[in-house]
This record gives structure tokens, sequence and C-alpha cells, in this order.
């Protein structure tokens, strides 16, 4: 049984900014979620435009380009071993580490110790593990949210998951 039941992608946006010195260079797996954390660009323009046969869209502040994902971990790397009670409803031996990173960055993040943080930082790599959270997971609670942006050094707004909260109305008592 896979971890995310979703249709497998075979291209991601890599965003490069030219005015910004931290965090210059930015991935999303699509446009919307890109058109989420910035909603100064239209999600259907975007779409639209990289539906045609153009990789690259430009303008004062960005290049975005679609280009083929490819990750894999270093020859080196050996796959991590977390608490089992982290992955509860998935059979572990069967996890696919690759396929699955979003899944598996998110619950030790979420879920893990420091030391655990390390252990995904040495398998996925300190580039894949800070986009990851910074652009691809939708919901982090706000007390791991704070530990987050104090471990990696982020600014809440940097963060997919502090937006999205932010935009969710809140009940009124």
């Amino acid at each position: 049984m896979p971890i995310l039941n979703k249709p497998t992608r075979n291209h991601v946006y890599f965003v490069h900014w030219k005015h910004r010195e931290q965090f210059a260079d930015e991935t999303f797996n699509t446009i919307k979620s890109f058109c989420t954390k910035y909603p100064k660009y239209n999600e259907k323009v975007l779409d639209k435009y990289f539906k045609g046969k153009k990789r690259n869209y430009e303008d004062d502040n960005a290049i975005i380009s679609r280009t083929r994902s490819s990750y894999k971990p270093a020859e080196t790397a050996t796959t991590p071993t977390f608490p089992d009670w982290m992955f509860w409803e998935f059979p572990y031996e069967k996890i696919d580490w690759i396929k699955a990173y979003r899944t598996i960055i998110q619950r030790v993040i979420e879920r893990g110790e420091y030391a655990d943080w390390e252990k995904l930082l040495q398998y996925y790599g300190y580039p894949k593990v800070s986009n990851t959270i910074r652009n691809e997971i939708l919901y982090l609670p706000s007390h791991i949210i704070e530990k987050v942006c104090t471990y990696f050094d982020f600014n809440k707004n940097d963060l997919l998951c502090y937006i999205r909260k932010q935009s969710m109305p809140k009940h009124w008592i």
C-alpha cells in the first residue's frame, strides 16, 4: 500500500527570485501551490502558459521554469529508521522513501525530535527538506511552525502552511 495515492508528476516548477538574497531559489510541485503562496501571480494564466511548449516564464521579479523532476538520495545515504508509531497506518517496511518524501518529512517534523530531524537532513539533504517544509507541506500546528522557524532560521511568512493558516476563517467564539 503506497503512502501517497496521487498521480505521479514528472515535473516541478523552479522559481528563481531576481532580487532576493535569502531563499532566492524555490521549488513547487504545482502552479497552484506557487500561486497560493504568492497570490500576485494568477494560477490560470501560468497554467495556460506552461500547458504550451514553453518552459520558462519571466517577469521583473522572478524566473519560473518548468523542469523535469528527478530526486534520488545520495548513494551513500542509508534509509533512516524512525519509530513505527510515526507511520502507524502504513506498513513500515513497504514505505517508498523517495515517492512519499512529503508525508515522511511532515510526519517527522510534526512528531519527531531534533535527532529525527537530523536523520531527515542526512537522507534527503537540506535543500529538499527545507523546500518541502516551505512550499509543499500544507499544515503544521502553530507550535511546530515556531520550532521549524527557529531550527531552520525561516520567517513564518516563508511557510506555505502558515500562509494558508492565516487565510483560513476562524470560529468567531
